[in-house]
């Protein structure tokens, strides 16, 4: 697919933390439109993280749509609280087990050497094919579920 990804060292189990998702902060509304980096933190507090300058290894995180082969997403992005700094973030996790799991599934989630895969979201998608349509990122409005625009 062309892009860089983020692969597991080991296995990891199902709903286990994997990175947190860190960034510069900003305001919603001061949102970077070509920046594929930005996740929406609160979006009634018009809080966003964009990691496109400054961040970790969760920004490697690629869409499954994206990787040739993968049929689903084995990870997700949630909304985190850090308790020993007092604050509110994102973070990166293996999806949890699903219910009719057995055997392995019920114990590895992501099994080392696989690639981390989230959903981006429809908002992702959905701004990046009208961006296209029209030429260009401008007019991109942040999405409440889309990477690449504050959003998940």
């Amino acid at each position: 697919h062309g892009q860089s990804g983020l692969f597991a060292a080991r296995d990891l189990r199902p709903g286990e933390l994997i990175v947190p998702y860190l960034g510069e902060l900003h305001p919603g509304s001061t949102t970077d439109p070509t920046s594929d980096y930005d996740l929406w933190l609160d979006r009634e507090a018009n809080v966003a993280v964009d990691a496109a300058r400054t961040g970790n290894e969760a920004r490697f995180v690629n869409d499954y749509r994206g990787v040739p082969g993968a049929e689903r997403a084995n990870a997700e992005f949630r909304d985190v609280w850090w308790e020993d700094l007092g604050e509110r973030g994102m973070a990166v996790f293996v999806l949890p087990a699903g219910k009719r799991a057995v055997g392995r599934a019920r114990t590895v989630g992501v099994g080392k050497g696989d690639e981390i895969l989230v959903s981006y979201g429809k908002g992702f998608w959905g701004s990046r094919q009208r961006a296209e349509e029209v030429g260009g990122e401008e007019g991109v409005e942040p999405q409440p579920d889309g990477k690449g625009d504050p959003g998940v």
